[in-house]
């Protein structure tokens, strides 16, 4: 699906080290994503393999062991538009400050350079891991549901997850259930 988007090979190799950690985040049941899994999923596609992308990874991992903050992370990965800058330090960000969204959001915007595109990608994987109730309440209560607000998002959401667990033949909830059953334990958050 990146090669609409992205042609360079590099820019698809981000998509794939992407789509790898969103994988590893959907198939986890801890509020943990393990690096090695990621790391090693991702080398193993030949897009990532020998790539500078591959390179940065080597990179994430020590600056994840040293329990780096972000201005280490920029200064050895890069904060810059292009896929081998912004999606180790997405990757980093989201491992570094996880399970805490508001965290791993902001410690991203604080790395400078492609801020909305690097927290977009931390912002997505953290999302993903702690779902809809794991979002900071005053951020949701900010969204606004017009056509492409709130729950257009929340379809979007169940759709990418239905299909994940469709092709990974995992069974899993329908996301809108889980989401029904937030909704239904603090009415309030939703504004239903």
């Amino acid at each position: 699906a990146a090669g609409l988007t992205h042609a360079h090979p590099l820019g698809r190799a981000g998509a794939v080290v992407h789509a790898v950690a969103l994988a590893s985040v959907l198939g986890t049941t801890d509020a943990r994503v393990d690096f090695e899994i990621v790391a090693s999923e991702a080398l193993r596609h030949r897009l990532v393999s020998g790539s500078p992308i591959g390179a940065r990874l080597e990179m994430v991992r020590d600056l994840l062991a040293a329990s780096a903050g972000s201005r280490s992370a920029v200064e050895a990965l890069g904060n810059g538009v292009v896929a081998e800058d912004a999606v180790p330090l997405a990757l980093f960000c989201f491992l570094r400050w996880a399970p805490d969204f508001d965290a791993v959001v902001r410690s991203t915007v604080l790395c400078g350079g492609d801020t909305d595109t690097i927290a977009a990608m931390s912002g997505a994987l953290c999302g993903a891991l702690v779902g809809e109730s794991g979002l900071p309440t005053t951020w949701l209560d900010r969204l606004e549901n017009g056509p492409k607000g709130a729950d257009h998002i929340r379809a979007l959401a169940d759709a990418t997850f239905e299909l994940w667990c469709a092709r990974s033949r995992r069974p899993g909830p329908r996301l809108k259930d889980i989401i029904a059953d937030d909704a239904a334990a603090s009415p309030s958050r939703h504004g239903r």
